[in-house]
C-alpha cells in the first residue's frame, strides 16, 4: 500500500527543515500599514490627475473614473503609471519610499522572522517592494541574501549557502 502523500510530504519536511518556500504578497505588509499595489495605484492615479489638471484637489472616485476614461487612461496599469509619474529610477524610488517611510515590520513579518530563526523557513519569494521582512530578520541576527534582479542573483551566494534567501519577484524599490 502506497504512503499517503500528506504523510510523505510531512516526513520530507521534518527531515529537511527550512526546505519550504514561503510566497508572500501585499497582505504581509498591509497589516504593518503599507498600502497594497491597488491602493498605491489609486493614489498614483489621483496624483496624475492633479499633475495634469494643475490642481491641488483630488477627485472623488466618480470624477477620477470619468477623467481617466476621457483621457484614455482607463486601462493604465501600475508600471505604466509609474513611468508617467516617475520616469527616472531615482524619482521612482523617492515616490515609492513615501509609502514605506516610518513603517515598522508588522505581526506577519515578525512571525515569519521567528520561523526563519527557528530554522523552519529559509526561502521567501515576495512581490513586495518594502524591506520590512529583512528588518524583522535583522533584529533576530539573520542577515538575508536579497535577490531582486539578474545581476544580484549572479553576485550573491547560492540559496544553499545563505541563512535566509529572499527573492523579490518585482524588484526592490
Amino acid at each position: 500500500m502506497p504512503l499517503d502523500p500528506i504523510v510523505s510530504l510531512s516526513v520530507a519536511l521534518a527531515e529537511a527543515p527550512g526546505s519550504c518556500v514561503c510566497l508572500l504578497g501585499a497582505g504581509v505588509s498591509f497589516d504593518a500599514g503599507v498600502p497594497t499595489a491597488g491602493g498605491i495605484l489609486q493614489d498614483g492615479l489621483r496624483s496624475l490627475y492633479r499633475l495634469e489638471m494643475d490642481s491641488e484637489q483630488s477627485p472623488d472616485d466618480e470624477q477620477l473614473a470619468a477623467w481617466l476614461s476621457e483621457h484614455g487612461y482607463e486601462d493604465l496599469g501600475y508600471s505604466s503609471l509609474l513611468d508617467l509619474l516617475a520616469p527616472d529610477p531615482a524619482i521612482r524610488r523617492d515616490l515609492l519610499s513615501r509609502y514605506f517611510a516610518g513603517i515598522d515590520p508588522g505581526p506577519a513579518h515578525e512571525g515569519l522572522a521567528d520561523l526563519a530563526a527557528a530554522g523552519s523557513l529559509r526561502v521567501f519569494v515576495t512581490t513586495n517592494f518594502d524591506a520590512l521582512l529583512e528588518r524583522a530578520l535583522l533584529t533576530r541576527g539573520i542577515e538575508p541574501v536579497v535577490v531582486s534582479d539578474d545581476p544580484t542573483l549572479l553576485n550573491h551566494p547560492r540559496r544553499e549557502h545563505a541563512p535566509v534567501f529572499i527573492v523579490k519577484a518585482h524588484g526592490d524599490y
